[in-house]
């Protein structure tokens, strides 16, 4: 005799599989939620230097940096976060291998043509990746999710918005607005030296980018106003551009009181200073040709120090206003201050490249 199956028995497997059935499909639904919550905790959107809308980490533990953005590092190590950097170095200045040791086994990210290897970007999947406005596959980069960030130095108020917007990438608005700050008040001192001169007063100077091909910082230059914060005017304010080759005879013709090379480029300075050919130009005549300093950065670049670049520049057109001493004193307390190192007079003697001759 076959016993029959009870309908009870059937109808409670059922009512556990529909349960089982109910909790799964509750799962499934709220788990991209709670995804989506726990993601959007981790993560926040800045504007960069461009006015692109960039997602990143809340918490930045690793940055590469770029080819072009060469002053990030000095601006990191001001900032306290120079301990995050993983690459990205495009050159090591002698203080900025002291200030920051571990810098020393950093590799450089170079672009060609602009173009930076995205291949090696996403091996290195860092929280933030900062360039400079001549990537040429910008988009590129983005499209791949990187947490690209770019600078813009053009101006010196885009270079202000860019340290702004770097600070708050890394996690340290209050360090950046304090070395703003500090730029800020080196204005309103020099300011107050100059702002009594007359127009025949005011030195008349020219940034050289290099000798050979002769290349100038134009009008459209962050120099050109720091030139002017300074107390000078800018021979090339009508020469359109940022950097500007030009000619033997409109470099003569420019006719400075002052000639300053920029700070990567002793080999220029070494050029004019020794060779005959520019004994005819009145700076030299007048010892007024100039190699400009090299602290963690160079100084006529756009970086951590542009409070001690200005300050250097008043002194250098108005020495009786703005005495040597006072430039000295104020980048060892800046030193101290951001990089915690107690500056020697040796390491003084290496920012300002005295050992180029």
């Amino acid at each position: 005799m076959k016993l029959k199956k009870s309908p009870v028995k059937r109808t409670g497997y059922l009512s556990i599989l529909c349960i089982f059935a109910i909790v799964a499909f509750v799962m499934l639904a709220v788990s991209p939620v709670q995804s989506s919550d726990q993601k959007s905790t981790d993560t926040r959107t800045i504007v960069d230097g461009v006015g692109k809308t960039v997602t990143i980490p809340k918490e930045v533990n690793s940055i590469v940096i770029i080819q072009g953005a060469c002053q990030v590092p000095s601006l990191l190590s001001a900032m306290g976060v120079g301990d995050k950097v993983k690459q990205g170095l495009c050159v090591k200045p002698p203080m900025q291998l002291k200030v920051q040791p571990e810098y020393e086994k950093i590799s450089n990210l170079t672009i060609v043509n602009g173009v930076a290897n995205v291949e090696d970007l996403l091996k290195l999947n860092p929280d933030l990746v900062i360039g400079w406005t001549n990537l040429n596959n910008e988009q590129v980069i983005r499209d791949t999710g990187l947490p690209l960030v770019v600078e813009d130095l053009s101006t010196y108020d885009t270079t202000v918005t860019s340290i702004e917007m770097i600070a708050d990438a890394v996690g340290a608005p209050e360090k950046g607005k304090k070395l703003l700050d500090s730029l800020d008040d080196a204005i309103k001192t020099v300011d107050e030296k100059v702002s009594g001169l007359s127009a025949d007063q005011r030195k008349k100077v020219l940034l050289l980018s290099n000798s050979n091909p002769l290349t100038v910082l134009g009008a459209d230059s962050y120099n050109r106003e720091m030139i002017e914060k300074a107390g000078g005017i800018c021979v090339t304010d009508n020469i359109p551009g940022y950097f500007v080759p030009i000619n033997l005879e409109t470099f003569l013709n420019l006719d400075p009181d002052i000639i300053m090379v920029s700070a990567s480029s002793p080999q220029s300075y070494k050029n004019l200073m020794t060779n005959s050919t520019w004994d005819i130009l009145r700076a030299k005549k007048d010892g007024q040709i100039h190699l400009i300093p090299n602290g963690l950065f160079y100084w006529d670049k756009p970086g951590a120090e542009n409070n001690l670049f200005l300050l250097w520049e008043a002194n250098l057109f108005y020495p009786d206003l703005i005495s040597a001493d006072m430039v000295k004193d104020e980048t060892r307390k800046f030193y101290k201050e951001y990089f915690n190192y107690d500056l020697s007079d040796e390491d003084y003697d290496i920012i300002m490249q005295r050992n180029v001759k």
